[in-house]
C-alpha cells in the first residue's frame, strides 16, 4: 500500500485513513449537533451524504483537478467548469436525497436570501446545510491537489523521469563501446591470421568506424543517417578484405541523396543490424545474400535486413544488440516506431520502421 501511494502522493495510506476518520468524526458532529436537531425527519441522509462526500474528494483529487492543469499550468477556464459541474451535481444530489429519504418539500413561499443558510425548517430553500459537507470535500480535494503540485518530487516528476531515462540511455550507449570494439577487434584478428598484407587497410576502415561512433556519443543528440550508412559501407569493406570476391553482403539505399541528407536519427540504429550479420550471418555464399535495405516511404523510414543464419546462438551478450536498440527507440520515438524480428527456415529477418521521421519541419 505504501508503494502504491508513494508513487504520486506525499503521504502514505495511514495518512489517508487518518484523514478519512477525522472527516467522519467532524461530519457526524456537524450532522448530529446541528442538522439533525433542526430536521429530525432526516434519518438516512447522514450516511448517504457521507458516502457521497468521500468519492467526491478522491474522484476530484485523482482525476478531475488534474484535468484543470495542462503543460504544467493551471487553466482557470477548466477550473471554473469543474467547480460549476461539481456544485450543480452536489446540490442536485443533496436535494434529491433529502426529498426521497428525508421528506423534504419544495417551498419557496416567503423566501429570503438568508433562508439559504437557515436550519429552522425543512424546505428546499435551506439546502446549504445539506450540501456543506460535500462542498467541504470539494474544497479539501482542491487544497490536496495544490499541495501535491507544489511538493517537489511530484511537481518535478516529468523532469526527474527524463533525467532517469537519459541516464539509462547513456548507460545503454556505453554498453555499445565494448560491443563495437569486440566485433572489430575479432575481425582484425581473423584478417591478421589470414592476410597480414591487408591488416593496415582493415585497420584504417576500423578507425573510421570508431571515429564515427565517438563523434556521436551524446545519447540525446541526433546524427545524420547518411553518416551511419557510410559507416556501414566501411564495415562491408572490412569484410571484403577478408572474403574477397566471395562476399555477398549488400547495402541497398532506396532514398534520394537530398532526402537522405536531411534525415536525422538517434545514433546506432542501422549499425546493430550490421554487427549482428558479422557475428551470426553467412556472408560468403552466392545463393544466400545478406542484405540491409534503407528506404523512405512518404515520411516513414524503413530499415530491413535479411540473412542466412551461420551461428544459431553465439556467445552470451550483456543486453546489447537488438534489445539495446529496442529500448533506445522506445525512448527516442515513443509510439512512433516498430521493431520486429523473425526466424524462418534458417533465415533471420529484421524490420525497423520509424514513423514520421521524414516530415519536413
Amino acid at each position: 500500500m505504501d508503494a502504491l501511494f508513494s508513487v504520486r502522493y506525499r503521504f502514505g495510506w495511514i495518512y489517508h485513513l487518518s484523514v478519512c476518520l477525522a472527516a467522519l468524526l467532524c461530519f457526524l458532529f456537524y450532522w448530529y449537533g446541528a442538522v439533525r436537531p433542526a430536521h429530525p425527519s432526516h434519518r438516512a441522509d447522514v450516511w448517504i451524504s457521507l458516502l457521497i462526500s468521500i468519492p467526491i474528494f478522491y474522484i476530484n483529487f485523482l482525476w478531475v483537478w488534474p484535468f484543470t492543469a495542462a503543460k504544467g499550468h493551471l487553466r482557470w477556464g477548466r477550473t471554473l467548469l469543474v467547480v460549476t459541474c461539481n456544485l450543480l451535481g452536489m446540490i442536485s444530489l443533496s436535494v434529491a436525497i433529502s426529498m426521497i429519504l428525508g421528506n423534504l418539500e419544495i417551498d419557496w413561499e416567503d423566501f429570503t436570501p438568508k433562508d439559504v443558510f437557515s436550519l429552522v425548517d425543512g424546505s428546499i430553500r435551506n439546502f446549504a446545510p445539506y450540501a456543506l459537507p460535500n462542498l467541504l470535500s470539494l474544497l479539501a480535494s482542491w487544497v490536496a491537489f495544490i499541495i501535491e503540485r507544489i511538493y517537489p518530487p511530484y511537481a518535478n516528476r516529468t523532469k526527474i523521469r527524463q533525467e532517469i531515462q537519459q541516464a539509462r540511455q547513456a548507460w545503454r550507449r556505453a554498453q555499445l563501446d565494448p560491443h563495437l570494439l569486440d566485433t572489430h577487434l575479432l575481425m582484425l584478428s581473423v584478417i591478421t591470421r589470414e592476410s597480414k598484407a591487408s591488416v593496415q587497410l582493415a585497420l584504417d576502415y576500423t578507425i573510421r568506424v570508431v571515429q564515427f561512433y565517438i563523434g556521436g556519443n551524446d545519447p540525446r543528440a541526433p546524427i545524420k543517417l547518411v553518416d551511419e550508412i557510410e559507416c556501414i559501407r566501411c564495415m562491408i569493406e572490412i569484410q571484403s578484405i577478408r572474403y574477397g570476391a566471395a562476399l555477398n553482403w549488400k547495402l541497398e539505399v532506396d532514398v534520394d541523396v537530398d532526402e537522405l541528407a536531411g534525415i536525422n536519427t538517434i545514433p546506432m540504429v542501422v549499425i546493430p543490424l550490421a554487427e549482428n550479420m558479422i557475428r551470426y550471418a553467412v556472408l560468403n555464399r552466392a545463393d544466400a545474400p545478406a542484405v540491409i535495405r534503407v528506404r523512405l516511404a512518404e515520411e516513414d523510414l524503413w530499415i530491413t535486413a535479411e540473412n542466412r543464419i551461420r551461428i544459431e546462438k553465439g556467445r552470451e551478450g550483456s543486453g546489447t544488440g537488438l534489445a539495446n536498440l529496442e529500448e533506445r527507440l522506445q525512448y527516442a520515438y515513443p509510439d512512433r516506431y516498430r521493431l520486429a524480428t523473425r526466424k524462418d527456415d534458417g533465415w533471420f529477418y529484421t524490420e525497423i520502421v520509424i514513423f514520421g521521421i521524414g516530415k519536413k519541419a
